[in-house]
């Protein structure tokens, strides 16, 4: 990018983790082409100061602790319309990303790939959309790695407790995450170790996999 560019996009940030989070801004705010950076650590501090009209971009965290951080997206969305929603996270579940992009989100980016934050940041100023290749691989097979004799049949929380548990989230980060009791997410652990016949988190993950449900 030339140097004669002027600074003029503003970049929201809501991040949970404080050390990520005041990384991150400093990697965004070395962009050439941003003027302003302004973060929040959770999901109702961020409702609570947000007025439309939406920054240039916004990128949102799905872990926060108040609310998740796609339930957040949808919340910005049916307020501003079209808002340049991202979510950057460490999460690759593909419930997670139907999920965001369904609630308004136009990029989908892990946190391991922030070192290519700036070039990210050039395709959304530009009006694109984009997932990382690593969710773009993980969306395509979610098409087509399905077991077609498979009899087991989920529910899209069991899916989803499925792809946390395989993430190494524990039954109290999976309950904060989708906003359930702890008791509630032991039961769809029980019932997920049923279907699938299992006794264990790591014969869980194994027999997902063989499945096709991860």
């Amino acid at each position: 990018m030339s140097s004669a560019i002027k600074k003029k996009a503003s970049v929201f940030v809501v991040e949970n983790e404080e050390t990520f989070r005041f990384f991150l801004e400093k990697k965004i705010a070395d962009h050439p082409a941003v003027k302003s950076v302004l973060s929040w650590a959770g999901g109702e501090e961020f409702l609570q100061d947000f007025t439309p009209p939406c920054p240039d971009i916004l990128f949102i965290d799905i872990r926060l602790k108040e609310m998740n951080g796609i339930d957040l997206a949808r919340m910005v969305a049916q307020k501003a319309e079209n808002c340049r929603i991202v979510m950057l996270t460490a999460l690759s579940g593909t419930d997670f990303i139907f999920q965001s992009l369904k609630n308004g989100a136009i990029g989908y980016i892990l946190k391991n790939d922030i070192d290519n934050l700036h070039h990210y940041i050039d395709i959304f100023l530009n009006d694109g959309a984009i997932l990382t290749p690593e969710i773009a691989l993980k969306i395509h097979r979610s098409f087509h790695k399905r077991n077609p004799e498979s009899k087991i049949v989920l529910t899209v929380r069991e899916q989803q407790i499925i792809e946390l548990i395989s993430q190494g989230l524990k039954t109290k980060e999976v309950a904060r995450l989708l906003t359930l009791k702890e008791d509630s997410v032991r039961q769809y652990i029980k019932r997920v170790y049923q279907k699938l016949q299992v006794n264990s988190r790591v014969e869980l993950i194994r027999k997902a996999e063989e499945q096709g449900l991860l």
